[in-house]
This record gives C-alpha cells, sequence and structure tokens, in this order.
C-alpha cells in the first residue's frame, strides 16, 4: 500500500459510517485501510482491543452482511483492507464466552489451557485470581456489595454489576431444600454435569440449559429466591461460597504482588492467550481466515507481537495459514540500536519511520532554547539517562512485582 487510512472502528462510527466516506477516501488517493479490530470486544468498547468473542464479528460494528458491503464498496474504489488482530490477549470480562467457562468450570474447563494461567501458584492453586474488588472479601462482605444471584442461566457471585458464574459443584447447597418430590430428576442432571468433567463447552451447554429449564420453573425458582436471600444475610455462609469457586476475589491492589495469570503489561483486565498453542492458535484465527478467504480483507497487522512466546513460530504459522500472497505487518516498537528478527512478514506498522520523520520535523535550534529553559526549572532532573532508568524502575517495583 501506499497511502494508507487508519479507521478506528466502534459504535459511533461502524461498517456504514465508513462505506457513507468511501469516496472522500478516494479523493485523497487512498489505498488501503487499516482497521481497528472487528471481532466481538466488550460492551461500548472504543477500540476493540478488549475482545469477549473470536468466533463473531462486534454486532456495534455491524453485521457480517454490512461487512461484505464494505468490502465490496472498498474494491471498487481499489482500496485494500489491512485488519488488525490481536492474538496476545482477550479482555478479562464475565461475557468473555472462554474465560466465562473457565470461571465457572475451572482446570475442567474445555478453555483452561487456552488462557496464560498458572493453575499451580502457591497462593491460589487451581484457581484463577480474579482481582477486580475495591476491597478485600471480607470488606465487601460487609459493605453488602457481595452476593449470591440467581438468574434465569444460573447462579452468579456478584459484586456491583460484574456477575461471576457459581461453580456448579456449589448448586446443590443452594438449591438444597428448594426442589418438590416430582423435581427428583434435577439432581440426577446436577450430579451428571459434576462428575462429567471432561465434557465439552457445547455439551455442558446443552445439560445446564435443561437444568435451568427445570430451576426456573414457578415454584422452584420462588423457594430458590428465597434461599438465597437467606444465604446473603448470612456472611459466613457467604463468606465460605465465595472462597469455593473456581476463581479467587481478590482487592485489586494485590495483583501489584501477586498474580498468576499473565496481562497485557500490568493491566488486569486484559488477559493472555496461549497463542503457542495450536489449538489455540487455530480457534482464534478462524473468523479471520473466513474473511480472507472471502476476499473482505487483504491484510493482517498484528498487534503486540512482543507479547508472544514465540513471534517468529507464530508468524510462521500464520503464513502457512493464509499463504503468501497476504499482506502481513507486524506492531513493533524497535529500539535505536534493536534490529527486527528475522519474519515472514512485509514489515511492521511504522513506528520507527515516525521516529526518523520526528526527528527531520524537529527545529535543532528550538529543542536546545527549549532544553534550556526546562533546565532553568528543575535543575535536578537534568540527567536525561538517570530520570529514565528511575522512571521505568518506579513503574516495575510497584505494578510488576508479582
Amino acid at each position: 500500500p501506499s497511502s494508507t487510512y487508519r479507521i478506528q472502528f466502534n459504535r459511533n462510527f461502524n461498517f456504514r459510517h465508513l462505506l457513507n466516506i468511501l469516496d472522500y477516501l478516494e479523493d485523497m488517493g487512498i489505498t488501503t485501510i487499516y482497521a481497528s479490530p472487528v471481532l466481538q470486544a466488550a460492551k461500548g468498547s472504543e477500540h476493540g482491543y478488549d475482545g469477549i468473542d473470536v468466533t463473531r464479528i462486534n454486532s456495534e460494528l455491524g453485521t457480517e452482511d454490512d461487512m461484505k458491503k464494505l468490502a465490496q464498496g472498498l474494491k471498487s474504489k481499489g482500496i485494500g483492507w489491512i485488519q488488525d488482530i490481536v492474538p496476545n490477549h482477550l479482555a478479562f470480562d464475565t461475557n468473555n464466552v472462554w474465560l466465562k467457562d473457565v470461571l465457572e468450570r475451572g482446570i475442567n474447563s474445555s478453555y483452561a489451557t487456552y488462557f496464560d494461567i498458572d493453575w499451580d501458584h502457591p497462593f491460589y492453586p487451581k484457581k484463577l485470581m480474579v482481582p477486580f474488588l475495591e476491597a478485600p472479601v471480607s470488606e465487601c462482605l460487609q459493605q453488602n456489595i457481595l452476593n449470591i444471584r440467581f438468574q434465569e442461566d444460573g447462579f452468579y457471585v456478584a459484586y456491583r454489576d460484574l456477575l461471576y458464574p457459581v461453580s456448579l459443584e456449589t448448586y446443590p447447597l443452594l438449591i438444597s431444600g428448594c426442589l418438590p418430590d416430582e423435581f427428583n430428576n434435577v439432581n440426577s442432571l446436577l450430579n451428571a454435569l459434576i462428575s462429567n468433567n471432561g465434557i465439552s463447552y457445547e455439551q455442558c451447554c446443552g445439560m445446564k440449559s435443561e437444568l435451568m429449564q427445570q430451576l426456573n420453573d414457578d415454584a422452584v425458582s420462588a423457594n430458590i429466591h428465597e434461599k438465597v436471600r437467606q444465604i446473603n444475610a448470612d456472611n459466613e455462609l457467604l463468606s465460605s461460597i465465595v472462597h469455593s469457586q473456581h476463581y479467587a476475589l481478590v482487592y485489586h491492589m494485590d495483583s501489584n504482588t501477586t498474580i498468576n495469570y499473565r496481562r497485557f503489561f500490568n493491566v488486569n483486565g486484559l488477559i493472555c492467550l496461549r497463542i503457542e498453542d495450536e489449538a489455540v492458535f487455530n480457534a482464534y484465527h478462524e473468523l479471520i481466515y473466513k474473511l480472507y478467504e472471502r476476499g473482505h480483507i487483504q491484510g493482517l497487522r498484528i498487534d503486540h507481537v512482543d507479547g508472544l512466546k514465540n513471534p517468529v513460530e507464530y508468524v510462521d504459522r500464520l503464513r502457512a495459514m493464509f499463504g503468501e500472497d497476504c499482506y502481513i505487518i507486524v506492531e513493533k516498537i524497535l529500539d535505536d540500536q534493536e534490529e527486527l528478527p528475522e519474519m515472514r512478514i512485509q514489515g511492521t506498522s511504522g513506528y520507527e519511520f515516525l521516529s526518523y520523520i520526528n526527528q527531520v520535523i524537529t527545529d535543532n535550534k528550538g529543542s536546545e532554547k527549549l532544553l534550556k529553559t526546562y533546565n532553568s526549572y528543575v535543575p535536578e532532573f537534568n540527567d536525561y539517562e538517570k530520570l529514565v532508568f528511575d522512571k521505568k524502575l518506579a513503574f516495575l517495583e510497584p505494578y510488576l512485582n508479582g
């Protein structure tokens, strides 16, 4: 591409909005758009880098048909489409399809190995740390902002407006004494769910749906809501239930010193994938590849390639899947002393080029004046190298100690 136009999709600028300005892009001589992620992101996401479901197009951007019309419109103008993908991480969001199953079923989840979780962590063995509470669990219970909630699709640990699925192993306690005699089959359904650890996500969903049909019976549901009310009034019992889940709800500041999943930098809300695993790789790229195969997109931009375990191997797999004709670039922030590793790509997204351009358009005489003025105000900060080192250390020590 000789002239690329960056597109930031969100609910306020979707596929149809872009379709309406194609004449404008053509008049400017744009040959390629470079688009932000289009897979389903967290609700209201302004950027799309917080994905929650890689199997469908972001509904806030439009339908697959809308995307098809946009792709056809771009082709009619001779404009290509480079699509940004985020194989490093997804959002730590209870609407994240894969993660929700992990929260509910723990190490028995179909997706337990999809995320970079240390299941043998000494502080949280066989649990996923959930560091989003505003205070420790005991204080949240005292403030009545942590409780059990029963909904049509199951039981949840509710923290303000966040809903974390309750483990299936907890259900017998929650429904004990709530079932009339004619609902004896509920126990067998529940036992089958709990005992069949190896069932797939789809099988689990089907069996749970059948269970919830029984629990949503008017009489049963009324009994359950009363039982939940009683549980929420008993902080000791409630605490026991909260601590018996496949995850550990903790104070968010605890993640500064302890963490058992890999994050994007120190962002607790972004949990990293094990994209080096072939099953994860294939599942993540399935829809993106279909979009390429259909001709909707012609290239890929890999976000945060440095976060991947083996960037070169990843690119090789991507190239094998998409073929040699696919235009592939990576987001790579190169230091002036650093060289790009040998990869089967067309290049980077151009940060180093921008650095050179900034030097070209910077007036050195002006920078000397600014530096002199700066040093006159804060002479104690005139050692730039020391300042950079101190600031990096000031970030690493308090926020990445875990």
